[in-house]
């Protein structure tokens, strides 16, 4: 055999384990009657349990991004046929049934050798993708190997995701062994620029996408690429591999950061073996300020989630030592789901387990102020392994992850609150949230003023528990939501087993609510109204409108301005300045330097250190601190070829963008993507671009712009006036 042929033949049985070539073989009658096999009569014991809410400490706002997933490949039937990268009406149609996915990821060891730009362009024209695969040897020269050209590619992907949600956030998990810097920053041209910007932009519309995408983060490269093996198949902690990983990460944050200064960069994590210390002081050596996320993969069976409780904590306490005691790192977990504990069982993969599972990570995870996504491995249509969707006897069809991801996603509250589980010494390691043995978790999260969203997850077959609710506030159930199946192997196996889990919504009136017998293989969604309003993140209750100003103004010409409260609140605290003494000319325009300054002011962020990033931002400069600084940050861009233009005036389209940047980087569980249907009412004076547009919804659906009298910044190349600005950076200020 060749050295191509044994490369070919390699790569093909990889791919079968993988997923890339693998069918499900069909389901039998004792498959059918298996699934549908009913255990609830097997239930051993009822086991009292005390659950504490404590609704005055509020852990975190949340948003859904914790309920992504993970894209690897997809099947030939996603296309309107075998030589098209088109989405099929089939799928399409399926598509506007799946519940609007917050968080895409494209990765996975399949692609750790891909370049995106070989697997561009007609499927059937596709090039190989080359790499050096250096896991095996120390001295980091390895043999060239090639990868098979993708069917599933960059475009396919963003098609797909966007048929499904045209305003998730993407993560790009990018080959730090095949692409270049250079690369990469073309990578984030052909995402981000305007089709009429740049070649990429346009070469991105030629292949169907219009529009620019939602860029969450670049992942730097898979977990698979960043393992040392011994012959034995060892994983172990290289030095040299590290560095050269950390070499990689910094050549393409040099590269693309002065271009792009909102890109955000994930380093991958080492997911359970005992270097992750080692490793994370070296993602903190070579990413410094960059260091935005770290990726974690972890796949429960083989690691509990309560594993995530010691990651985080390593993560934290070697991050702390780097940026300080009040840092807190981003973790997304890039890649989970259930693996069994033997053997590539497919059926376990996406099993009522599976999916109970997937409930009770989410249920620890939401309660980690640091984890702030996650992506389900994988969306798979023509196998079994890890399917959120599948497409079986020529139907589309959901798992049954996929049935409890949207009963998960309706009931999520807006922010989640600290509880206490407890048992007798007996059953303690049944609910003890610091334990492997741990198989019922609960979540409290509160919703808008008087809902409370409690959410209660059982894994097992042999207990059911009942669950006492002790609490500040008095509750009424009002709804209950159950997740539940025949047994904990069910599994969706035929397009007309489907049926096999099911999500039943009761509406009920149960007053005085303080039990709960949660039953077996189940999770529970119960919909609570207290008695009183609960804490915000700040521990306040009253949700009402702004403070009013009462005190005797700073400013004479103010009076009648739309933004008068928010101009005195601000001068009282000294983050705003008028022209003159009494006078602050609301209606003047405001420069992009001017604004720059209010942003470091309102956030309090200051880089502190002077970068030659702009030819007209010199050293010392009475804005410089603050252009850097939001610069840095990733809140503003230049003008291209290094122009800043800190005295043009700042336009209403771009300060909609910057603000939309700040909340993503001062709060990243605010919801950032925003439907358009906002602006539909809206007539515009000039059409502003894409990004523009999408950032203005973003203002408007977040209170930013309010007013009838602010309609006046409509206008997107309008320059922003003083008053305009002030209420902005009011606005700014409350969620930092």
């Amino acid at each position: 055999m060749t050295e191509g042929l044994r490369i070919t033949a390699a790569l093909l049985c990889a791919a079968n384990i993988f997923g890339y070539a693998a069918l499900a073989e069909p389901s039998t009658p004792e498959d059918i009657d298996m699934v549908r096999e009913d255990h609830s009569d097997r239930v051993e014991q009822t086991i009292d349990v005390n659950l504490d809410i404590h609704e005055d400490r509020v852990i975190r706002n949340i948003d859904n991004l914790i309920l992504g997933w993970q894209f690897e490949d997809m099947s030939d039937s996603i296309f309107v046929d075998e030589s098209s990268e088109e989405l099929s009406d089939d799928f399409k149609e399926f598509a506007d049934t799946i519940f609007e996915l917050p968080l895409a990821r494209h990765g996975g060891t399949s692609l750790n050798g891909i370049n995106f730009f070989d697997q561009m362009g007609p499927r059937i024209d596709r090039k190989m993708s080359r790499y050096i695969d250096f896991r095996y040897n120390d001295s980091r020269e390895g043999k060239q190997t090639n990868v098979l050209p993708r069917q599933f590619g960059l475009v396919e992907w963003i098609k797909m995701v966007q048929a499904i949600n045209p305003d998730a956030k993407l993560i790009p998990c990018i080959s730090l062994q095949t692409t270049t810097p250079e690369d990469i920053l073309h990578l984030v041209s052909f995402l981000l620029d305007e089709k009429d910007e740049s070649e990429w932009g346009a070469m991105r519309a030629e292949y169907g996408i219009e529009k620019p995408v939602n860029l969450y983060a670049l992942e730097m490269g898979n977990e698979m690429d960043l393992y040392s093996q011994n012959e034995q198949g060892n994983f172990y902690y290289d030095e040299k591999l590290a560095d050269w990983y950390g070499q990689k990460c910094r050549a393409v944050i040099d590269t693309v950061k002065p271009i792009y200064p909102e890109v955000k960069y994930m380093a991958s994590g080492k997911t359970g073996y005992e270097d992750r210390e080692q490793w994370t002081d070296k993602l903190c050596e070579y990413f410094g300020d960059d260091l935005d996320y770290v990726a974690l993969h972890l796949y429960y069976s083989g690691y509990h989630p309560n594993f995530t409780i010691n990651y985080v904590d390593t993560v934290t306490d070697v991050c702390k030592k780097h940026y300080g005691e009040d840092y807190i790192p981003k973790i997304v977990v890039t890649e989970h789901a259930t693996w069994p504990t033997s053997g590539f069982d497919d059926s376990k993969m996406i099993s009522l387990y599976a999916a109970l599972a997937s409930a009770q990570a989410f249920n620890k995870w939401y309660a980690r102020p640091e984890i702030v996504g996650a992506n389900y491995h994988n969306v798979n249509g023509r196998y079994h392994m890890w399917s959120q969707i599948q497409l079986l006897d020529g139907k589309w069809v959901k798992s049954a992850v996929e049935q409890n991801y949207e009963a998960y996603n309706a009931n999520l509250g807006d922010r989640i609150v600290e509880i206490d589980l407890s048992a007798d010494e007996e059953h303690q390691e049944l609910v003890d949230q610091k334990m492997t043995s741990q198989v019922l978790t609960a979540a409290a999260m509160p919703k808008g003023r008087r809902t409370m969203k409690l959410i209660l997850n059982n894994m097992t077959e042999e207990y059911e528990f009942k669950v006492k609710i002790n609490s500040q506030a008095k509750y009424k159930l009002v709804e209950e939501t159950i997740f539940t199946g025949p047994n904990l192997q069910s599994y969706v196996c035929t397009a007309d087993t489907e049926d096999v889990v099911t999500t039943t919504v009761n509406t009920v009136n149960v007053p005085n609510f303080t039990e709960y017998t949660v039953p077996s293989k189940s999770t529970v969604y119960l919909t609570l109204e207290a008695d009183r309003d609960l804490p915000d993140i700040n521990g306040v209750t009253d949700h009402g409108e702004d403070a009013a100003y009462e005190g005797e103004g700073y400013f004479d010409d103010i009076s009648g301005s739309y933004a008068e409260n928010e101009i005195n609140l601000l001068a009282e605290e000294g983050m705003i300045n008028g022209v003159s003494e009494r006078r602050f000319a609301p209606k003047n325009a405001v420069t992009r330097a001017e604004f720059a300054q209010m942003l470091m002011n309102i956030t309090g962020i200051n880089s502190m250190e002077y970068k030659d990033i702009f030819d007209d931002v010199p050293e010392g400069a009475w804005y410089t601190d603050a252009v850097i600084s939001a610069w840095k940050n990733g809140f503003l861009r230049g003008r291209g070829n290094g122009i800043f233009a800190p005295d043009d005036k700042i336009t209403m389209e771009e300060m909609a963008i910057i603000v939309k940047n700040v909340c993503f980087a001062l709060n990243p569980t605010m919801q950032t993507n925003i439907g358009n249907e906002f602006l539909d009412d809206i007539e515009f004076n000039d059409e502003p671009s894409e990004r523009g547009r999408e950032a203005i919804a973003f203002c408007i659906k977040n209170n930013f712009l309010k007013s009838a009298a602010e309609m006046e910044m409509f206008s997107p190349k309008k320059a922003v006036t003083r008053q305009g600005a002030a209420a902005m950076m009011y606005r700014l200020k409350r969620i930092k």
